[in-house]
């Protein structure tokens, strides 16, 4: 029993340490490999879906690889050294039902509106009155948003309500929660679906604002958490830059540099 033990205190320091127990014995002469990094965009993506938390999310994490859901795992400080797809999209399914969309971490833009050098091709911006993620600052985005200077201030949060949500809700909370893409048009929604979805998002909003208003305070959580300024952009140049920008992440296949 005490060999037991120590054979268990043995592989614990070998996993503290970062020791490549496979090779050589684990005499501690080998460090264990880097973890294999997914793309960005396919990060954001998993992590959009997690936080949407649509009825379907265990189908869509079940689609993923085995890479991208123990990446997953190990972002969120959980178990890694679970053996099949089943056992991880347990895990991270059970940490989704107790905490809420805030506490999903997330990934930072790619800056698809700042052309690199080199790329002197058809996708090179006509004019430099663009703005670029390191020009803006937390005044300029707000500002970005129209009427977002004249949002009346929350005094006091409106009450909470039942909303019976379908599948038209979930969808449009979907793409809204989804940063790397262009946000949904808030137009044809009403009020009462407005509201709930800034209930669901946890953003506060007065009982007597009006669509503008609620619509306004999405945009704005959306460019809190990292959604870039559609405002200024195209959807074709935005979309092909976009893919030239994926194909040099998914080249990128290590955690550590």
């Amino acid at each position: 029993m005490h060999l037991g033990y120590l054979g268990l205190f043995e592989t614990h320091l070998r996993k503290i340490w970062g020791i490549n127990h496979e090779k050589k014995g684990g005499d501690g002469l080998e460090p264990m490999p880097d973890a294999k990094k997914i793309s960005k965009g396919s990060l954001r993506h998993l992590l959009n879906e997690i936080r949407g938390n649509l009825p379907i999310l265990r189908n869509i994490l079940m689609e993923e690889n085995k890479t991208a859901l123990w990446y997953i795992c190990f972002m969120l400080k959980l178990r890694t050294g679970l053996r099949t797809k089943q056992q991880l999209v347990d895990q991270i399914l059970q940490w989704r039902s107790r905490c809420t969309p805030e506490d999903i971490p997330g990934v930072p833009l790619l800056n698809y509106d700042q052309v690199p050098d080199g790329w002197e091709d058809s996708t090179t911006p006509k004019n430099s009155d663009e703005l670029s993620d390191s020009d803006a600052s937390e005044t300029s985005l707000s500002s970005s948003i129209p009427n977002s200077d004249k949002l009346p201030p929350v005094s006091r949060r409106a009450p909470s309500f039942n909303f019976n949500k379908d599948s038209d809700f979930d969808e449009l909370k979907s793409k809204l929660l989804n940063l790397a893409f262009k946000a949904p048009s808030l137009t044809k929604p009403s009020k009462e679906v407005l509201q709930a979805l800034c209930q669901d998002l946890n953003i506060a909003y007065n009982a007597q604002d009006t669509k503008k208003h609620l619509s306004t305070r999405l945009m704005i959580y959306r460019q809190e958490n990292g959604a870039d300024d559609d405002s200024h952009r195209s959807d074709v140049r935005y979309n092909k830059l976009k893919r030239r920008f994926e194909e040099i992440e998914l080249s990128k296949a290590t955690l550590m540099s």
